[in-house]
């Protein structure tokens, strides 16, 4: 793939999320919205580092904030989509109702435009509209399926277009697929309803109880690894008497740091670091996988939820360091390790 081509599969993924935003009911133009967002993200990893958290929480903050750009919009159109899908086999069946009462397929349309049917009525108002302008109803109804982005407004769309070319009767057609699609929404609904426990416990589990154990026995860790040295008999040594290039060099020989605050040799803290990032990306990786996992316990797609991956591992590392600083409270301890 040539510079042309990223160029244009960019442009097309950037006129997707202009369309996206379009449903998030936002008044400023997508340009703002990607840079207050953009300066929130900063404000975060700023915000980050003045808590005195490492910077690669704060460059992952960052990473978060800025992927709500992309998942927020998307994140508010699967929630209109949602809607229109729930409605929908209502408007079918009203319009249905209007057609076998001797209406026209206009009067059809602004009856469903005109009720209280969320989101599906402004989009059949628009389409209202087109059709008073000359436009064909078919032409008219594959515009309104294509922006709603519903996959089951489509499919009825489609169904219905056909069955019209084939000179079947509009009003039981429309029927018939409300019916249709009622079922389909009840085996969905069915299925979120006997999968709503699995997907708490994944998410509770990753996002709150595994990260802050992990954090607390961390600090306990430190907190029983540091008195285990300091069991050792290793001591403050007085380094008063050394000349002042000679101390630091003193203190290494000896395996401990100088303070020169005390002027002396003190024991070196206990270094965990290691175990730190492995826990960090054990977590992280933990976030990844459960998300995955609710995409196919959900909806049977893997990569569903994979927007929210930065978000989740952003909550996973903050949980990780709260269950370390709520164990330093309990403890009420000020030693201090190398993480």
């Amino acid at each position: 793939m040539n510079s042309n081509e990223i160029k244009a599969r960019l442009k097309e993924e950037y006129k997707k999320m202009e369309v996206y935003y379009e449903g998030t009911g936002f008044r400023f133009s997508f340009k703002k919205f990607i840079a207050v967002i953009f300066f929130i993200a900063l404000a975060t990893a700023l915000i980050f580092l003045v808590l005195n958290l490492k910077p690669l929480i704060a460059v992952i903050g960052f990473i978060a904030v800025l992927s709500l750009i992309v998942s927020f919009p998307i994140t508010l159109r699967n929630a209109r989509i949602s809607q229109i899908d729930s409605t929908l086999p209502d408007v079918l069946k009203h319009m249905s109702a209007v057609l076998k009462s001797g209406g026209t397929t206009e009067s059809a349309l602004e009856e469903a435009a005109n009720s209280d049917y969320g989101p599906i009525s402004v989009d059949l108002k628009v389409s209202l509209k087109q059709l008073r302008e000359g436009r064909e109803f078919d032409a008219v109804l594959t515009d309104a399926a294509k922006k709603t982005g519903s996959i089951i407004f489509k499919r009825c769309v489609t169904i219905i277009l056909d069955a019209r070319k084939a000179g079947a009767g509009l009003a039981d057609v429309m029927n018939s697929i409300a019916d249709d699609a009622k079922e389909i929404l009840r085996v969905k609904r069915e299925r979120y309803s006997r999968t709503t426990m699995h997907v708490m416990f994944l998410y509770i589990s990753t996002l709150l109880l595994s990260p802050f154990i992990f954090g607390f026995s961390l600090s306990i860790v430190c907190y029983m690894g540091s008195g285990m040295i300091a069991a050792t008999g290793q001591t403050t040594i007085s380094v008063s008497n050394l000349l002042p290039q000679q101390k630091a060099a003193y203190c290494t020989s000896q395996k401990m740091v100088f303070n020169p605050s005390a002027d002396a040799c003190i024991p070196s803290p206990l270094d965990l670091s290691w175990l730190n990032l492995l826990l960090t990306v054990f977590l992280s990786a933990q976030a990844i996988v459960s998300l995955i996992a609710v995409g196919i316990i959900r909806e049977g797609d893997p990569f569903k939820y994979i927007l929210y991956v930065p978000i989740m591992v952003l909550f996973t590392i903050l949980m990780f360091e709260g269950g370390k600083i709520f164990s330093d409270l309990i403890i009420g301890s000020s030693i201090s390790c190398i993480m």
